[in-house]
């Protein structure tokens, strides 16, 4: 079964606005509603099973600092438009309001994704939800249990779980400090989204860093652990492998594919590896 529009996404928006700044909140999310609605009504397939199993993970990340703030619905609200269309995201926030005051069985709905996503698309998951607990300009321990707990019903392997993570919070230093980083994975707001490319006013050894970091790497290792890191990545992010979670997130992978070619490149020609 696919998604179908809803024609009622104002008054969930109103709902979601009510549970976090109360009446005040309800308006503004009946307005935002309208205009999310008008914004994009394209849709692309996904199941309904895989859409409620995700909406679910969210929720859970959401709700783990026993609290859900505004930033994160914006960033849950991109995600859902900006990948699957209008329609996929009219349903999720249908879910989002059943699954808000639900005890949520982390374990049980990442074996049912297990069973209709390959790892590379079960590694997107885990990005987007690290890009949704940095939403609001912090992670905190129980956020971050809770994503090392998805990661390890997910099957992700530690190193790849430590590779995001680090990745994550390599940036979110970077923005913090004011400092040019590596665009990655670069949070840029409340719109949910990371930018991708360098931006201007490197030097060499901030951009050899920002390199390093994209690899999962230290300076200090050894050429071989560097190749190594390379083909791990260059096999894990294909962009053929995420079929299920949309073009966007094609396009996505296609680009990370292209900037950790072009960042194995540059750490190859500084170190004279063959």
């Amino acid at each position: 079964m696919k998604t179908r529009i809803n024609g009622c996404y104002p008054f969930l928006c109103a709902m979601i606005g009510m549970m976090i700044l109360g009446p005040v909140g309800g308006i503004v999310g009946y307005f935002m509603g309208i205009l999310f609605g008008l914004k994009n009504e394209t849709t692309t397939d996904i199941n309904d099973d895989v859409l409620y199993h995700i909406s679910a993970l969210f929720a859970a990340v959401m709700k783990s600092d026993r609290r859900i703030m505004q930033s994160e619905l914006y960033s849950y609200r991109d995600f859902f438009l900006q990948r699957f269309g209008a329609q996929a995201a009219n349903k999720a926030i249908e879910y989002l309001v059943e699954l808000k005051d639900r005890n949520i069985d982390v374990q049980e709905h990442v074996g049912r994704l297990n069973l209709k996503l390959n790892y590379t698309e079960r590694l997107e998951i885990l990005r987007y939800l690290f890009q949704l607990a940095y939403s609001d300009s912090d992670i905190d321990n129980d956020e971050l249990e809770q994503l090392q707990r998805i990661s390890q019903y997910f099957q992700i392997r530690s190193t790849d779980y430590e590779y995001i993570r680090n990745s994550y919070a390599y940036y979110y230093t970077q923005q913090q400090s004011g400092q040019s980083g590596y665009g990655g994975s670069r949070y840029s707001g409340n719109s949910g989204g990371y930018s991708s490319g360098y931006s201007g006013g490197y030097s060499r050894t901030s951009r050899l860093d920002a390199d390093y970091a994209l690899l999962g790497v230290r300076s200090s290792d050894s050429d071989e652990a560097i190749k190594k890191a390379y083909r791990r990545l260059a096999i894990d992010n294909h962009p053929d492998k995420v079929a299920h979670l949309g073009e966007t997130a094609r396009k996505e992978a296609e680009k990370r594919f292209a900037e950790i070619n072009e960042a194995y490149q540059r750490i190859k020609n500084a170190r004279g590896m063959s």
